[in-house]
């Protein structure tokens, strides 16, 4: 959920973290109303976490921007993140206040705080996954385009108040997880899952 100039500089940011020579600092976010943290039962070695706090749509009530990010905007990216082996991808209704924050920058982007509405939380492997999953069509034309619909464009970085990137280190976990496998898992209608699975299936063809 990024605009397209953010895109090339997560993308860059995700390769870096895979070298350790050119990692980027430990971030710690605070939040006042609101306190989020996000680990990962199932992250393998050296797995990578995304965490996106994000500001909705004026206008818009936080239950109403709950439901559609749920509702309908989860089946939207779902068959995306399948497709780049994306092997978490969570929303955690939180809610509160963050200083704004460009992924990979030690320093926050503003001194003033922001209201942000929900946290995004992404987890992979690969360190090209996660750009290479927001570089295909259907992201630009599908799921950025829905993105609108709820959230607050105009604020910060398109909406998304606060990114941040790091590496995972698990300490405790339930040791069930395929490590090789990346599922739907979301508990929608299963007409809306299949409408855009269909379609990414049509838009995965242009790039095949």
């Amino acid at each position: 959920m990024l605009f397209p100039a953010r895109l090339l500089a997560v993308g860059a940011m995700v390769l870096a973290l895979a070298d350790p020579a050119l990692a980027v600092p430990t971030t710690t976010t605070t939040t006042t109303a609101a306190t989020t943290s996000a680990t990962s039962e199932a992250a393998a070695p050296n797995a990578m976490q995304l965490l996106s706090y994000i500001k909705r749509k004026p206008g818009m009530s936080r239950e109403d921007f709950w439901k559609h990010w749920d509702s309908t905007h989860a089946p939207i990216v779902a068959p995306l993140a399948t497709k780049f082996g994306i092997n978490a991808y969570s929303q955690m209704r939180a809610f509160g206040q963050i200083l704004p924050q460009n992924a990979g920058e030690e320093a926050p982007a503003s001194s003033t705080l922001t209201s942000f509405d929900g946290v995004a939380f992404f987890q992979y492997r690969d360190p090209a996954a996660l750009a290479a999953m927001l570089a295909h069509p259907y992201y630009a034309e599908v799921v950025a385009v829905d993105e609108a619909n709820f959230i607050d464009k105009a604020a910060h970085n398109g909406g998304q108040v606060a990114v941040y990137l790091s590496e995972i280190s698990d300490v405790v976990g339930d040791g069930h997880a395929d490590e090789n496998l990346s599922r739907d898992v979301w508990k929608g209608d299963d007409a809306i899952r299949t409408k855009y699975r269909q379609l990414f299936e049509e838009y995965d063809k242009r790039v095949q």
